[in-house]
């Protein structure tokens, strides 16, 4: 009996590997994330990958292979060092690296590129690209519709400086005055006339320290800014 119990660690040890194995085989078992967007699923482009569906978990890398382009030329669309590690450099950084401007370069800016670098449909909305993105689309797309070509031109920023103004954001706004962007603290949001009540309502959880940035918790709790701040905005209007 001893000799049969000294083998039972030995069976359950090999049963999980078997049971592991056959689970990988059968694709239930998966170490990595699956990283694949929605396709367009009517019209020309039917059975292409949708740049909209790129999410800000996705890297660079990510975003060149589903898309096929060029890892440099994204780098150099978003102004980023030629040696980033782009399998490790997600889209969602972009927000905290121009947390600095008035103006949200992030995910969707990634969405938009990709768009029309590449000629797939897209929403032209609010976002803005960096100048070097604008140059890009167009050097490879001397073919732009003129409706293209105004919504760039009008969407465009300059993104030299990668740095944060040394200058502090005032604390205090007037109700109705304030314009969300990523120097914002949740102070700012109760000068304008919040409560903490709305805050919460708007994050789905306990509001963090006054003097955070909103972005910032975003960022950390993995929450889209844009969506946030927009829901914010919405609460803001008179």
């Amino acid at each position: 009996m001893r000799l049969r119990q000294k083998f039972v660690p030995i069976v359950i040890f090999a049963v999980l590997l078997g049971g592991i194995g056959l689970a990988k085989l059968t694709g239930v078992w998966a170490t990595t994330t699956n990283r694949n967007p929605a396709r367009y699923n009517s019209g020309s482009f039917a059975g292409q990958y949708n740049p909209a569906d790129i999410r800000g978990s996705y890297t660079f890398a990510d975003v060149a292979r589903l898309f096929g382009i060029d890892e440099q030329v994204l780098l150099s669309a978003f102004a980023l060092p030629a040696d980033t590690d782009t399998s490790q450099y997600r889209t969602r950084e972009l927000e905290a690296r121009y947390a600095y401007l008035d103006q949200e370069i992030g995910n969707e800016s990634v969405q938009v590129f990709v768009a029309l670098y590449k000629q797939l449909p897209v929403v032209l909305d609010d976002t803005v690209l960096p100048e070097q993105a604008v140059d890009l689309i167009r050097g490879a797309n001397p073919d732009l519709t003129q409706e293209q070509r105004g919504w760039l031109q009008a969407h465009e920023v300059d993104v030299s400086s990668v740095s944060p103004p040394a200058e502090t954001v005032s604390s205090t706004h007037a109700a109705g005055e304030i314009q969300i962007n990523g120097k914002t603290t949740f102070q700012n949001l109760l000068d304008a006339g919040l409560s903490r009540q709305q805050i919460e309502s708007v994050l789905g959880q306990a509001m963090p320290a006054t003097n955070q940035t909103v972005k910032d918790f975003c960022l950390a709790e993995n929450l889209p800014f844009s969506d946030v701040k927009n829901a914010l905005m919405v609460l803001l209007s008179p």
